[in-house]
């Protein structure tokens, strides 16, 4: 899990504490690894529907 993170680190990302607090979470057991992809998509989704869309792209 370090290597990971580290790797997605060097390549200029930075996780986010909620991303990082479900990554524990899967690694105690408290969360299993769907619930967490899940969740992480959920909120994903919820940030692009908050954005404003650039309409002169379509």
């Amino acid at each position: 899990m370090v290597q990971a993170l580290a790797n997605t680190r060097i390549s200029g990302h930075e996780p986010t504490p909620r991303f990082l607090e479900d990554t524990a979470a899967v690694v105690e057991g408290s969360m299993t690894y769907d619930q967490a992809i899940r969740d992480s998509a959920a909120r994903a989704h919820d940030r692009s529907e908050s954005e404003p869309r650039d309409l002169s792209k379509t």
